[in-house]
């Protein structure tokens, strides 16, 4: 479980937080606790933290200084003023926001319910609003991913450290949480087998590893042995045998990138994005690629259909036969000419 206690501890200076009476400030700090042990990024879980935050102010304008008098007309008519401010300032996506706060609301009534402080869950008759599956912001042509691949010095330990997390994400679409809590133990490099433990939504999977990553892989980890043999993680600090956080994931992205010299915005989960439409457009079933993400639904992998879409109809046009012949009428009679 990672901790940051330094800027919880920031947050827990400010006046709102100290200005809500005493029983609301506990039930801020034990949901932060509990949003700990649900293994979220600290900027997650500092969304969140807000977001209940300002439920509970709310409550207190309204006088409800218990909990337990919350209902579902209370909740609703909260998410409705979030809306109101939102459509008013125009500074987000109201649909986006309302439903950052309805679910978040959702899982702060489940903790309460679940940890017995409240005895009616109105958690249930939370309507999420119906969201757009909004399309990947970036996507690396096949190209700039093996640039970025390259773009490590792996005669260092670090550099070589990073190819291989490069390697797992794009090579293997693995989500930057996955990668940074893979260990030793998770890796069959005989089998050519990793297994995803506990990944989103509590899901196990395996995965396969290609050649390419595997070679790379099996080099990383001989000496890595030599460097912190304890620690059950694969992928360390510079000097610690704890697992690398998610603030050196991304760094380490954004470097790469840089070196690359790729002018598109590069996080992680870009290499997981790209990773899913080169499989797309070299022709993978969308069940088999629902498999290896790990997605529950298959509408969530279908959103990638619709970025591979101008890819797949330039290969429909240049390859199918129908497509390599044109059109002519003369005399009144359909002929066909080859392109």
């Amino acid at each position: 479980m990672e901790n940051f206690p330094g800027p919880f501890e920031r947050w827990k200076t400010r006046n709102r937080y100290k200005f809500l009476s005493k029983n609301y400030r506990k039930l801020l700090d034990d949901y932060y606790t509990y949003s700990l042990g649900q293994q979220l990024v600290p900027g997650t879980i500092k969304r969140k933290w807000d977001i209940v935050l300002r439920f509970l102010e709310f409550l207190e304008l309204i006088h409800i200084g218990e909990i337990n008098r919350v209902n579902i007309e209370i909740i609703n008519t909260f998410i409705a003023s979030v809306r109101r401010d939102i459509n008013r300032n125009e500074t987000h996506n109201s649909i986006k926001y309302a439903y950052s706060f309805s679910a978040t609301l959702k899982t702060f009534f489940n903790f309460l319910h679940e940890a017995g402080i409240i005895l009616i869950n109105p958690a249930p008759k939370i309507k999420l609003p119906k969201l757009e599956k909004s399309l990947p912001k970036a996507i690396l042509t096949k190209e700039e991913a093996l640039q970025l691949l390259d773009s490590q010095n792996t005669a260092s330990f670090i550099g070589l450290r990073n190819k291989v997390i490069l390697e797992l994400l794009y090579g293997c679409g693995l989500r930057g949480r996955e990668v940074r809590l893979l260990k030793l133990d998770d890796v069959d490099l005989k089998s050519g087998l990793l297994m995803v433990k506990e990944g989103k939504m509590k899901k196990d999977r395996f995965v396969p590893i290609g050649k390419t990553t595997s070679c790379w892989l099996e080099r990383y980890l001989a000496a890595r042995r030599m460097i912190a043999a304890e620690s059950p993680y694969i992928f360390l600090t510079d000097h610690e045998s704890v697992p690398i956080g998610w603030q050196i994931l991304w760094h380490i992205v954004k470097v790469a990138a840089k070196k690359a010299k790729i002018a598109k915005r590069v996080v992680p989960y870009t290499l997981r994005h790209s990773y899913a439409t080169h499989l797309l457009e070299a022709g993978a079933p969308l069940n088999a690629i629902q498999a290896l993400l790990g997605h529950a639904h298959l509408e969530t992998t279908q959103i990638y259909t619709h970025v591979a879409i101008p890819k797949l109809k330039s290969l429909h046009s240049q390859f199918h036969p129908r497509e390599r012949f044109q059109v002519a009428i003369e005399g009144g009679k359909i002929k066909w000419k080859t392109k």
